[in-house]
């Protein structure tokens, strides 16, 4: 769970290229199909938080991805980068529910371990069969930050089921169908075409946020913020 900055960047390009760029030709051949992620579920994230600029790019480039293929589309304060994610589950919308006592516990382990995750860096937009993600890199920073915070809640239990992030992305959309690539041309066209958010920026918070996946729509709720 805990890696080097070298470890972490070596496996970012690893994932980048081969579950992303590599993937560019099957996808315009054989077209996209339908995200395992899109199922009712529930759970925990420690969150980075983008500025207003960033959230905006992010949310109008997801509506037109949306636009061209069903998609479960992350807009407005579901526009994060993941530090750490806990808790996940799949469950209906019936018995999601939020454990207020949990977010204490999270909240006095962590707010004394948060330190400055630096800039990240956006590139542009890639996609791979069920995801579309903004292609952001971390920097030593941000691994420091991640591995700190995933000490301070791995302290707490083993059973949270943690997880940390593989790189500095931000994702915008995951699809809610499997479709062949003739019928997927207009989103092949929006990847093309696109003009995201490109360059580097610092994130402007780090959140404690509960998910929750409901008829497929994500929902972000902010329990905990620590300005940056």
């Amino acid at each position: 769970m805990k890696d080097t900055p070298k470890e972490f960047f070596e496996n970012q390009e690893k994932i980048y290229c081969k579950n992303f760029k590599e993937k560019w030709t099957q996808i315009t051949s054989e077209g996209v199909v339908r995200h395992d992620g899109v199922a009712d579920r529930d759970g925990y994230a420690i969150v980075l938080r983008h500025p207003d600029e960033v959230v905006k790019s992010v949310s109008s480039i997801a509506t037109e991805i949306g636009a061209a293929v069903p998609s479960m589309i992350y807009q407005g304060s579901s526009v994060h980068t993941t530090l750490a994610l806990f808790k996940m589950q799949r469950r209906s919308a019936e018995a999601q529910s939020i454990d207020y006592n949990l977010v204490d516990r999270i909240s006095n382990r962590i707010k004394n371990s948060i330190i400055p995750p630096g800039e990240l860096e956006y590139r542009g937009v890639l996609m791979n069969r069920d995801t579309v993600i903004a292609e952001g890199y971390a920097n030593e920073d941000f691994v420091n930050c991640k591995n700190k915070i995933l000490e301070s809640i791995n302290s707490l239990s083993d059973n949270f089921n943690l997880r940390g992030p593989w790189g500095g992305h931000i994702t915008l959309a995951r699809f809610l169908e499997s479709k062949p690539a003739d019928e997927v041309r207009d989103l092949f066209e929006v990847i093309r075409e696109t003009k995201p958010y490109v360059g580097h920026h610092l994130p402007v918070a780090i959140d404690i946020a509960y998910i929750s996946v409901q008829n497929e729509a994500i929902e972000m709720t902010t329990m905990e913020q620590y300005a940056l």
